[in-house]
């Protein structure tokens, strides 16, 4: 599952007023009273010798609190925001 996480993050798919949906549910361990943090995508980091490719920034912008797990989706209040938005990506918080 951290592979699919590195490759494919859950991202933020729906937002309306201080409610999102995220793009994981049931059986991603997922479960409500979690807190996950949310980030947007900043700029590109190239690696200064080769000039490859080292992915994007990844700028913190928020909390969520998950309320709510579908089979294929869940639910979370926005608990922080300074730029929680659609397509943001999301991880949980480790403890």
């Amino acid at each position: 599952q951290h592979v699919t996480d590195v490759v494919y993050p859950a991202r933020i798919i729906a937002k309306t007023d201080k409610t999102v949906t995220i793009s994981r549910g049931e059986g991603t361990g997922v479960a409500a009273g979690q807190l996950w943090e949310v980030f947007a995508l900043g700029a590109e980091m190239k690696d200064p010798d080769t000039g490859a490719s080292l992915g994007r920034e990844e700028l913190s912008v928020g909390k969520i609190r998950i309320t709510r797990v579908t089979p294929k989706t869940s639910q979370a209040t926005i608990t922080e925001d300074t730029g929680v938005d659609n397509g943001a990506i999301v991880r949980p918080v480790k403890n």
